[in-house]
Formats: structure tokens, C-alpha cells, sequence
């Protein structure tokens, strides 16, 4: 019986570097016995996408493969079955979008199609989990990243709460993996620098897939800056990238003043707070905290509790403390205020170019109305003596 590794991130977790390296060395890595099936992308997100788009209604920008699910699939069992080498390497983090969280009867159809797809070898899930706090964040940058999105960061969070989202509940993706292939099949590993093999996501991930020091030369062989992927941008860059979505591009005046507003946002300080970012936070603390106990319980993740008064006024941040999240929250809310006024402006600015723009075309319709009313005059009278001379012949 053949094995698949099946790879589903998460999100943030190195995924993309994964991805690339085993997508690059196709060939070595069916020398060493492990095959990396082919893919219409860096990584095998046509599997989970194509059955996403043919099932659900979520209506995401999801990129379009071609051939439809079942074509899809049935390629990749074809490849599967005729190739030589035991074991195989599946990897993209969209399995987990499987779980919709609106509708589970359609989770349900598309998990179980990949169950009856998978049904003949052994599959063994491998999934890195970020903790929670710093992860939400790296997903919001992201979200700022490559969308047009305007959310702030406590309205993203609080949409993840409501919603019963993955990014907030992992443990929901995990259950939906364990209900289809056990428990047993399951590793579930903490993304953190400190606890991957080197430090690397990717030498980890070829160490558990049971990949030892014969493919060492592959990874020393990586080019540089191709270790990290995808990588997120920094408070500077996404605060003004989120402030442009929010009041939009409508001159270099107006561009400037969002540049200005934004200018010195990396400086998180636990300052002061308002009350109401202040709650948001303990109610949020408290959610990360049970959603992490289970982690820790089920999968021995050893993730950090959530502290609330860790800090002394002036204290620098981390990732994983209380007032970092009250002082992230705090700034979004402003930026959110100040670039919503500044998107107002340039509406109303915008008007008023419209309405000057819609008179000055007025004007220069009728100008041209007045040149053409004064040329046939001007003909006319230039055109009158002889005309008249005519008249005279004639009498």
C-alpha cells in the first residue's frame, strides 16, 4: 500500500517554501522514492480548490484550474497508481478551506470524496499550528496584502469569533481530518523556530516525512532567499498599505496625507488604551487561551498561555502578550477613523472635480456653439455684396 503524506499547512507555516522545494526537485525526490505528483501550481492547490469551486458556494477570488474536480482527482490517482516509488508527497494549505464554516453538509460531500479518492493507501496528515495571536496577525497582513480589503484588525478577529472561523479555531480543520483518516494519521506539529529541526520549517518537514541525511545535499543546495516564501510585511507597510485601501487613490495630495498619517506606526507601545479595545482583548485573550488548551491537550503543542498583566508601562512588546494586542488594537481603530475621514474627503474632492469638470465641458460646448453660429454669420455677411449685386443685374 502506497503512502501520502498529505501536507495541509496551515496557513503561514512556511507552506509556500514547502511547496517550492519539493515542486523544484521533483526528480531527486523520486530517486529517494518519494513522488510529487504534477500540479497546474506551485504546490497542489488545484485539489482542494477544484472541489471547492464544483461543491460549495464560497464565493472567494479562487484561481481557476483547469478540468473540473473530478478530472482533477481522477489525473492525480492515475499519476499516483502508475508511478514507481511507495511514497508520495501531496501539499497545499487550502484543504483546510474545506471545512466551510456556513454550510457543513457541503464540508461533509467534499470530505468525503477526498476519503473515497484516498480511500486504497495510507494517509498520513502533517500540519504545523502556529499559536494563535501572532498567526492572526500574519493572516491579517496578508488579508491587507493582496486584497482591497479595509478591515481593521479587531474587526477581522471579531468576524473569526463570530464566525467559528479556522484561522481562530484550528481545532475545527483538525477534527474534520481526524473524522476522515483517525487520529493515528494526524501530526500535528507547533510552528515555531525555536521547536523545527534547524530552525526550518522545510528541513522539519523533510524529517518527518522520514527523510534523513540524504537529503541534506538538496536543502544546502536551496538558493538563496528561497528558504522563506511569501513572507508577511512589516506594521509600517501594511498600515499604509490598509490606509490607501481605505481612502483609495485620488492624487498625490491626498496620498501624501495618508503617507504622513501613517509615518512612525511601528512604534507599539503599551501605552495608553482606550476601555474598549482594552475588553475586545480580554474577551479575545480568553478565546485563544481555551482554543490553545485543546491544542495542548489533544496534540502536545506546548503553546504558551496568553498573559494579561505581564506588562510594565514603556515595556516592548511581543507577539504573544496582552497589551500588544490591546495597543494593535487601539492603533487600528484611529488609522481606521483617520483614513475613513481621509476616504470621505477625497469622495467629496472627486465631486467637486466632477461637477467643475461637467461645467467646463458646458462651456466648451457652447463655445463651439458660438464659433459655429459666428462663421456662418461671418459667411453670410461676407457673401451679402455680392449677393446683393445679383439683385441689382436682375432689376
Amino acid at each position: 500500500m502506497k503512502t501520502i503524506y498529505l501536507h495541509i499547512g496551515t496557513f503561514k507555516t512556511g507552506t509556500s517554501s514547502i511547496q517550492n522545494f519539493i515542486t523544484r526537485n521533483r526528480e531527486a525526490f523520486c530517486e529517494l522514492g518519494y513522488f510529487v505528483p504534477s500540479s497546474q501550481a506551485m504546490g497542489h492547490h488545484e485539489l482542494p480548490i477544484s472541489l471547492i469551486l464544483d461543491y460549495s458556494n464560497f464565493n472567494a477570488a479562487w484561481p481557476r484550474f483547469e478540468g473540473n474536480s473530478e478530472q482533477i482527482w481522477g489525473k492525480l490517482i492515475e499519476e499516483i497508481d502508475s508511478c514507481p516509488c511507495d511514497k508520495v508527497i501531496l501539499s497545499a494549505e487550502g484543504f483546510c478551506d474545506l471545512v466551510n464554516e456556513n454550510c457543513r453538509e457541503v464540508s461533509e460531500r467534499m470530505g468525503g470524496l477526498v476519503g473515497d479518492y484516498l480511500a486504497k493507501y495510507k494517509v498520513v496528515v502533517i500540519c504545523y499550528v502556529r499559536e494563535l495571536l501572532p498567526y492572526m496577525r500574519s493572516m491579517y497582513r496578508e488579508t491587507i496584502k493582496i486584497t482591497p480589503r479595509t478591515l481593521s484588525f479587531e474587526e477581522q478577529i471579531h468576524r473569526y469569533a463570530e464566525s467559528d472561523s479556522i484561522h481562530l479555531f484550528p481545532s475545527i480543520y483538525l477534527n474534520f481530518f481526524e473524522k476522515l483518516f483517525g487520529r493515528d494519521a494526524l501530526v500535528v506539529k507547533k510552528y515555531s523556530r525555536d521547536e523545527l529541526l534547524g530552525g526550518d520549517v522545510v528541513c522539519d518537514f523533510m524529517a518527518t516525512i522520514g527523510l534523513g541525511e540524504e537529503i541534506n545535499p538538496l536543502l544546502d543546495a536551496r538558493e538563496t532567499g528561497l528558504q522563506e516564501l511569501n513572507t508577511s510585511i512589516d506594521v509600517n507597510e501594511i498600515d499604509l498599505k490598509r490606509a490607501f485601501n481605505l481612502a483609495g487613490s485620488h492624487g498625490l495630495d491626498l496620498n501624501r496625507q495618508v503617507a504622513d498619517l501613517i509615518k512612525g506606526s511601528a512604534a507599539l507601545a503599551a501605552g495608553d488604551a482606550s476601555d474598549a479595545p482594552a475588553q475586545q482583548a480580554r474577551e479575545l485573550s480568553d478565546l485563544i487561551n481555551i482554543e490553545q488548551g485543546k491544542l495542548n491537550d489533544r496534540y502536545g503543542l506546548n503553546f504558551a498561555t496568553l498573559e494579561k498583566d505581564v506588562f510594565t508601562s514603556g515595556a516592548k512588546p511581543r507577539d504573544t502578550d496582552y497589551l500588544y494586542l490591546v495597543a494593535l488594537l487601539g492603533l487600528n481603530i484611529q488609522l481606521g477613523r483617520d483614513a475613513i475621514q481621509l476616504g470621505r474627503d477625497a469622495v467629496q474632492l472627486g465631486q467637486q472635480n466632477r461637477e467643475a469638470i461637467t461645467h467646463l465641458e458646458a462651456q466648451m460646448r457652447l463655445e463651439v456653439q458660438l464659433k459655429g453660429f459666428f462663421s456662418k454669420a461671418l459667411a453670410f455677411v461676407s457673401n451679402l455684396p455680392a449677393k446683393l449685386l445679383q439683385v441689382i443685374r436682375r432689376g
